[in-house]
């Protein structure tokens, strides 16, 4: 049976936000331009007018040039300022309206083409099936599960014996399960991309209206909104708009777009330039910036903070506690300016908020380590602990589909719970005090996009956004060294142990990064990972990581047996797999690091860590789970059931990511072990 499929976007997407067109909007626009024309002119014939009259002294000549001076003159200057602000505000509109209907536009084909796809994929699992025998239909928006179904012999092999029977199925299923578990995969991420169109389809007819709203908020402001508010019957008469506008007695302003100063004639003597805009995909040497922020006067310092702190928060090597200084003044910047960020940024805003708050009021305190919401994807980097004081210093980067507005509440909880796990074994090791640090500071691929450049099949987000990472790393060794920039080496006689968790996709992102830091960290732990990228990471040696013995580095490994997910992305990228534990058939297997398991223990002393069931960060809740085998999987797989994430509380996997990431390596339970020699 023919699955059925919708035949375009038309039976998917309700409503539209394409209305109306951009052209029409830059005629109101140039309209209102040639007002600014008009004012400046007349402006130019008030004031020559009242030179002519500069040589009369009559008590009429002084009340007329005191009536330009005061009223003719402003006048036309607050219209001339309205009519600028009104042509910005249809400027900003006309750019919204098209950005919207390209949008839309671009919606509806890639509905359109995941349609053509579902029908692609469910003809190939209609084919497969008939090869094995077997009737299924599967609903275009559900999709075929990733198991494929067990395969039936036909009447002409009745007459094989049981050991043909079974050689037979085996081979029914060898030669078509890959083909069925792709088509699966493909058919699920299509399903998923069409759920998102309608939601994001939904958000641009929003954002429609809330454009509208905006240049109708702008232009009532103005002299100019005021005559076009008279134009469709506002109740004021012509005469008592036009004195108001002429008048000056309706001046005010509005906010344009968004702005912000990144240059300072101070900056010369910190980062060599006056300006700093490049700070964020450039940064300078880490080093040489901790050197020249200590030569600086308490004075200097301060004003930077105040009135360049966008430069300042984002600067690696500079101390946490300014970075967050300068950062929480951006805070308050964006949340003032909250309708000129995208809605993405808006999100992410809201999530630090509550972060930040969530701070002040209970332990671990927070700090905000980087933040650009300026951006498409919203940058942000959040650290939990003294991090300026901190003995241990840990650094956690996300995989896919983590960009800050969708992740930052999953890794504030992970990061709490790594945290506490850290502090309760330091405690009981006497390592000192802890920091966490949750990065997310790259454009973070989606599963959606895996066929295409930007998706986490490919390199090219995780080399990306290695850079940003490797100088934040540096940056963090730095700022807690005092290196002398002449010699490199450290000023302070206990610098802080500086570590680095990686999950999934974030795995590669971090190798990458340790192939261009100057100073080595001290650990390099992967929880499930995605696979490493070989054509940057030869093999585990060109990791910049310390060692815990001669020739071998403190690289740890785990992957959890319950993790149908990150094999995928190991496998179909054409990654180097780093667990010496595994081996797959159809990858680059790099030998060299730790391995342990995830999969849950009880130790001699009777206590019980929960096991990792799927390859979440943080395990699920309220969602439908079935059973393949012994494990709990979701959909295809993916997903990890509630308290069985990689960094849930009471589990191995949180355990040994904070033993290893401090070093103790004899507080990883369940045993640590590399591969033999």
């Amino acid at each position: 049976m023919t699955t059925w499929v919708p035949g375009s976007w038309s039976e998917i997407l309700s409503g539209t936000p394409i209305a109306g067109t951009v052209e029409t909007i830059n005629a109101i626009g140039a309209f209102v331009y040639d007002v600014h024309l008009d004012a400046w002119s007349y402006q130019g014939m008030v004031q020559q007018a009242q030179r002519e009259m500069g040589s009369l002294t009559s008590d009429a000549a002084a009340k007329i040039d005191a009536k330009v001076t005061d009223s003719l003159v402003p006048g036309s200057t607050a219209l001339m300022q309205s009519a600028d602000e009104a042509k910005r505000a249809f400027d900003t509109y006309a750019s919204e309206v098209d950005r919207i209907h390209r949008d839309a536009r671009a919606l509806r084909d890639s509905v359109d083409d995941r349609l053509a796809s579902i029908r692609t994929q469910s003809a190939e699992i209609e084919t497969i099936s008939e090869s094995i025998r077997v009737k299924v239909s599967y609903a275009w928006d559900v999709g075929a599960p990733g198991q494929m179904p067990d395969p039936r012999l036909g009447s002409a092999a009745d007459d094989l014996t049981e050991g043909q029977r079974t050689a037979a199925l085996q081979n029914l299923r060898m030669l078509y399960e890959n083909q069925w578990f792709r088509a699966a995969m493909i058919w699920h991420a299509d399903i998923d991309e069409v759920a998102s169109a309608k939601t994001k389809w939904a958000t641009l007819i929003e954002e429609r209206k809330q454009a509208e709203g905006q240049l109708t908020l702008s232009l009532g402001e103005t002299a100019v909104g005021q005559l076009i508010t008279l134009a469709v019957g506002s109740g004021r008469s012509r005469k008592s708009t036009l004195a108001l506008a002429f008048s000056g007695e309706l001046w005010g302003s509005t906010e344009g777009a968004l702005q912000l100063n990144t240059s300072h004639p101070l900056l010369n003597k910190l980062i060599g330039s006056e300006s700093g805009e490049h700070v964020w995909d450039a940064p300078p040497d880490p080093v040489q910036v901790a050197a020249n922020w200590a030569k600086l006067t308490e004075e200097e310092r301060e004003r930077l903070i105040q009135e360049v702190p966008w430069v300042i928060g984002n600067l690696p090597g500079l101390p946490f506690g300014v970075r967050d200084e300068a950062n929480r003044l951006m805070l308050q910047y964006y949340t003032v300016h909250r309708d000129l960020l995208g809605v993405d940024s808006q999100t992410a805003l809201d999530q630090v908020m509550k972060i930040v708050s969530e701070g002040e009021r209970t332990a671990p305190p927070v700090q905000v380590v980087a933040l650009d919401l300026r951006r498409t994807v919203p940058m942000v980097a959040v650290g939990y602990g003294d991090l300026d004081a901190a003995d241990n210093l840990t650094w956690q980067v996300p995989g896919m589909e983590s960009d800050a507005q969708n992740a930052l509440g999953v890794w504030d909880e992970a990061s709490r719970n790594l945290y506490r796990e850290q502090s309760y074994l330091s405690a009981l090791n006497g390592s000192g005090s802890v920091g966490v640090i949750s990065f997310l500071s790259y454009d973070t691929p989606n599963l959606g996009d895996s066929l295409n450049e930007k998706g986490v099949l490919h390199p090219t987000q995780a080399q990306n956004g290695a850079a940003r990472l490797a100088a934040e790393l540096d940056g963090t060794w730095a700022t807690r060294n005092q290196a002398d920039p002449a010699t490199g080496i450290p000023s302070v006689g206990d610098p802080p142990r500086i570590a680095v968790n990686a999950h999934s996709y974030g795995t590669t992102v971090t190798a990458n990064a340790l192939t261009q830091v100057k100073h080595a960290v001290d650990s390099f732990t992967m929880a499930g990972s995605a696979g490493l990228d070989t054509e940057t990471v030869k093999s585990l040696d060109h990791l910049n990581v310390a060692e815990t013995r001669p020739g071998q580095k403190a690289i740890y490994a785990s992957h959890a047996d319950g993790d149908g997910l990150a094999p995928i992305g190991l496998v179909f990228g054409e990654r180097a797999n780093p667990n010496a534990n595994l081996e797959y058939a159809h990858a680059v297997n790099y030998e060299g690091a730790y391995y342990y398991s995830s999969d849950g223990v009880t130790t001699a002393g009777g206590e019980s860590f929960a096991p990792t069931d799927g390859h979440s960060v943080i395990g699920q809740t309220g969602t439908q789970w079935y059973h393949v085998d012994r494990h709990i999987k979701h959909g295809l797989g993916f997903e990890s059931a509630e308290g069985g994430g990689y960094w849930d509380s009471g589990t191995q996997s949180l355990r040994n990511l904070a033993a290893t990431s401090l070093g103790l390596q004899d507080e990883v339970v369940g045993g640590l072990y590399v591969a033999a020699e």
